[in-house]
């Protein structure tokens, strides 16, 4: 039998737990929609403005340089300025006391609206952001500022108090910006949404890009974000500087020669591409490519140096020319029969020369001197008949059916016709086909690498657009020059082939080019019908030709090859477009300027011992290298108590360097003004700040001037000049 005394307690207890539940429900109800703070704000509000969360913050992209350190591409930031209206130290007086002061600097600063304007924005958003009926943070500000700017604007009433009492946030962004505008637009390259782009922006993009941070800010009733210190906040890392190997005086000259030349063509070229290498280094020191535009200019729209596979036509004798005398069947000095027709058929295919004549019985040098196809084709007959495979063994030892894989995407896939492994295609006359630079297709970067193999003594390198990625100016990672064949043909094939490219220039098809030329020139002339397809090479009596020169310079000493190769549009049939006419002019045009202006053929001026036109003038920089350079030069200096490591150099009235000392001071930024780039990068940098430049010479300029506070990783610009 059941205890009704336990019965009633248990049913009491049962009613209590429903009143404190019933309780508890009614009180979240009420703090959820009834209750108000202290300011009458709703709890509910309130909970919503102080969500918390983590938000990404984008570090600083990297800048690309040229060889030599000058901005190719650099990123600027640029800051969107927004105000908290209800900022932590923010009291009623300090607005009110500051808001005429801060209207009338922004009316004085941005000269968009009278300050009256100003301030009555500010005094509706700051009751608004009370009351709870708007945003708490709003954007006072239309206009982006830059870097300097900002820094004048933290300075202003109110906001030079600091965020948390005058409650100015700089949002971030950043924009890309090319200092040489599109010069080698397609190498440098460009980065799109969803990770797209070309050249070094896009194969480079994981070390320019930088680490993400992470930044804990509170949501606003408004929907906005506002930063605050957390322990939990981490810095993002800046990208680092990728060092290319452009040069840009290189890259000018061969872009300004393409393009005029490309002009020249009375409306027939389509487009063209230059690509111009250090022999030893691999390093790339300009690669142009045009494409015409709609309304007939040209522009870099394609990188064709690497991208564009065609049928080289002439410039692939010299491969052939290689292994022939590889084979040892033939030497130059053997003699061919070409025949006094210009046409020759061998097994249902017609050979035809560029001129109206046969060459009739001719060395193998001037076979090639002359780039008969007659010649070629019955040369690689008579050393490789019922040896084809011989033949394409020899092509593919010499990696040119290998793709380079250099250092940006979009490298075509070289293909060299193989007699076995495409036994269906290959017919009688494949073998002296490729011999004239037909049935296969190359990218001219790869014609260019195995030209320069042959002024680099036979070794075939890597050709590269990147040398190092730096961080705050030192090197984090280094491209050293790769190997790819330690040597493309035997020691005695490679002197005679050198002879063989030297007299393409002096009695051959580039005689006219390079006539009167200073220095010695060797390579080969290339001209080469362009296929529509597969519906061959004559579409409504029109065709397509590429007129081509690749070599190198000077001869005796090879510092630079270069490839210059010129695409035609549609033209009649009975044209031509000669690469020794064309292509070949280009070459000499950038050859004549690099030797005219490279440091590897100055002539030094030496003086009469003791006279001098003028005292040099001096750079700032390190006393002890000032000292040094005037002791070494025997110029007359004073160096008096010179204790600092750092000096200024000036001439005084006697006509004598006075090297004065110039402390530095630790927590504020110097003076790096007449400074050489060397000596101004370190001291800035060592002092912890970020620096990016641009131009040649000395410091002319800087963004932040000397006397100011910095923090650590700050960004400071450079402008050289002479």
């Amino acid at each position: 039998m059941k205890d009704p005394r336990i019965l009633s307690r248990i049913s009491l207890f049962y009613v209590v737990m429903l009143i404190i539940g019933g309780l508890i429900i009614v009180q979240v109800a009420y703090l959820q929609f009834f209750a108000e703070d202290e300011n009458g704000m709703p709890y509910s509000k309130k909970a919503k403005q102080v969500s918390i969360s983590k938000d990404e913050t984008m570090p600083n992209r990297g800048s690309i340089l040229a060889h030599d350190g000058q901005l190719l591409a650099t990123s600027v930031p640029s800051y969107v300025l927004r105000m908290d209206f209800k900022a932590k130290g923010m009291t009623d007086s300090i607005f009110k006391s500051d808001v005429d002061a801060l209207a009338k600097a922004m009316a004085t600063y941005f000269k968009d609206k009278p300050a009256a304007a100003y301030k009555k924005e500010m005094e509706k958003a700051r009751r608004e952001a009370l009351s709870g009926n708007g945003r708490r943070v709003k954007r006072i500000i239309s206009q982006k500022v830059d870097y300097l700017q900002l820094q004048e604007i933290k300075q202003f009433p109110m906001y030079r108090n600091g965020r948390n009492v005058g409650g100015l946030i700089a949002e971030q962004e950043s924009r890309r910006i090319y200092p040489y505008q599109g010069m080698a637009y397609r190498t440098i390259g460009y980065l799109s949404a969803g990770n797209s782009g070309a050249g070094i922006e896009k194969s480079y993009d994981k070390y320019l890009a930088g680490i993400k941070g992470m930044h804990v800010v509170q949501r606003t009733a408004g929907g906005e974000f506002i930063p605050i210190d957390s322990e939990e906040n981490i810095e993002p890392k800046d990208g680092c500087d990728v060092v290319s190997t452009i040069d840009v005086d290189i890259q000018d000259t061969a872009e300004t020669a393409l393009r005029k030349q490309l002009m020249k063509g009375g409306g027939y070229f389509e487009a063209g591409t230059i690509v111009v290498m250090q022999v030893n280094t691999g390093e790339i020191r300009a690669m142009a490519n045009m494409k015409r535009n709609k309304d007939g200019s040209f522009g870099e729209v394609y990188n064709y140096a690497i991208g564009a596979a065609t049928e080289p036509g002439s410039t692939f004798k010299l491969a052939s020319l290689i292994a022939v005398l590889e084979s040892g069947n033939l030497d130059i000095n053997d003699v061919i029969d070409c025949g006094a027709s210009p046409e020759w058929i061998y097994k249902n295919h017609t050979f035809r020369e560029s001129g109206s004549t046969g060459l009739g019985k001719a060395s193998v040098q001037k076979i090639i001197e002359k780039s008969s196809n007659i010649g070629v084709a019955k040369m690689v007959i008579h050393a490789f008949e019922k040896k084809e495979n011989k033949f394409t063994d020899l092509l593919y030892k010499m990696n040119l059916n290998e793709k380079l894989d250099i250092d940006i995407d979009g490298e075509a896939v070289p293909y060299i016709k193989n007699p076995k492994k495409d036994s269906k295609i290959w017919s009688v006359s494949s073998m002296p086909q490729i011999a004239t630079g037909y049935e296969l297709k190359l990218a001219p970067i790869h014609t260019l690498a195995l030209y320069n193999a042959i002024a680099n003594n036979g070794k075939m390198v890597r050709p590269k657009l990147v040398n190092e990625v730096r961080r705050y100016g030192k090197a984090e990672q280094t491209f050293p020059t790769q190997v790819l064949k330690e040597s493309v043909c035997s020691r005695k094939t490679l002197t005679k082939v050198r002879t063989v490219l030297e007299g393409v220039v002096t009695n051959g098809t580039a005689y006219n080019a390079f006539k009167g030329c200073n220095y010695t020139v060797a390579g080969k002339t290339g001209t080469a019908q362009i296929a529509f397809g597969n519906k061959g090479y004559v579409q409504n009596e029109m065709k397509r030709h590429q007129a081509s020169f690749c070599g190198y310079f000077p001869a005796e000493d090879p510092q630079f090859s270069c490839i210059v190769v010129l695409y035609t549009s549609d033209i009649p049939k009975n044209s031509n477009f000669y690469g020794g006419t064309w292509a070949a002019p280009v070459f000499r045009e950038i050859a004549d300027r690099i030797y005219t202006t490279h440091p590897t053929w100055y002539i030094p001026v030496i003086a009469s011992e003791g006279q001098y036109a003028d005292i040099p003038e001096l750079k700032k920089g390190k006393s002890d290298e000032l000292i040094e350079v005037a002791r070494k030069l025997n110029m007359p200096y004073m160096a008096d108590n010179i204790k600092s490591d750092w000096a200024l150099a000036s001439v005084n009235g006697n006509r004598k360097i006075e090297i004065k000392e110039q402390p530095t001071i630790t927590n504020i930024i110097p003076s790096v003004v007449g400074m050489g780039l060397k000596d101004a990068l370190f001291l800035l940098e060592d002092i912890g700040l970020q620096v990016t430049f641009s131009g040649k010479g000395t410091v002319r300029s800087q963004s932040v001037e000397a006397g100011q506070k910095f923090r650590k990783g700050q960004n400071i610009i450079l402008t050289l000049g002479n």
